[in-house]
């Protein structure tokens, strides 16, 4: 009963999850808009239902989130420029050409392009990653019989642990801003989570069913 009272004086607060996400999956708001949502809402939870905020504290937060976008986008800002550097010099077409000289199984192209991505993730922050490598690849790895779907599957899962590779996993500055604590500290305390994304990232690799289960089921194709 407590617990529901709890719930009840604070549903507003509870809501907001659900028209986050609501607003993306019901394809009213790109993850873009959805955060703009987000702020608004939470500045009308906030300020006319808590009644919690004031100038002052919208005035600090957005401080921090003024430092705390200062940091990740310096290193964006040199991600960006490395990135332009490998177009300019077509490593992309060259990596892929490798790849296919290497070998035509598809598995062996799929791990090395998992491979390139961890490594690529330690210097490139992950939408230059994505623009630079996904026009070159998605030929590639057509060719050699992976299916789209399942190929975008491993892309999102290998960038997002990309994002967590020293020395410039851009996650690992936003957690060492938020916490307060060294990123040496955090690189550190990242490793075993790393460990286990990576096992859930092959198994995806070699049980293409797990990412085309869903697709199947609704008939996609």
């Amino acid at each position: 009963v407590i617990f529901l009272k709890i719930c009840f004086r604070n549903i507003f607060s509870l809501l907001t999850p659900f028209i986050i996400l609501g607003s993306i999956y019901s394809g009213i708001c790109t993850p873009v808009e959805a955060s703009i949502v987000a702020i608004i809402w939470s500045l009308f939870v906030g300020g006319v239902i808590n009644r919690a905020l004031n100038a002052k504290k919208i005035y600090a937060a957005l401080l921090e989130g003024a430092m705390l976008c200062g940091v990740v986008l310096l290193i964006v800002g040199a991600s960006t420029l490395f990135g332009k550097i490998l177009t300019i010099e077509q490593a992309p077409q060259r990596l892929a050409n490798i790849f296919l000289s290497i070998s035509q199984d598809k598995y062996v192209i799929l791990l090395l392009i998992q491979a390139m991505l961890f490594l690529l993730g330690m210097f490139l922050e992950t939408l230059a990653t994505l623009i630079i490598l996904v026009p070159v690849l998605l030929p590639v790895v057509i060719h050699v019989g992976v299916d789209p779907i399942h190929f975008g599957i491993i892309l999102v899962v290998s960038n997002e642990i990309a994002l967590l590779t020293p020395p410039l996993g851009v996650n690992l500055f936003v957690s060492s801003r938020i916490a307060n604590i060294p990123v040496e500290k955090v690189a550190v305390g990242v490793l075993p989570y790393i460990i286990v994304l990576l096992f859930c990232s092959l198994l995806i690799t070699f049980v293409p069913q797990i990412s085309l289960f869903l697709p199947h089921f609704f008939g996609y194709f």
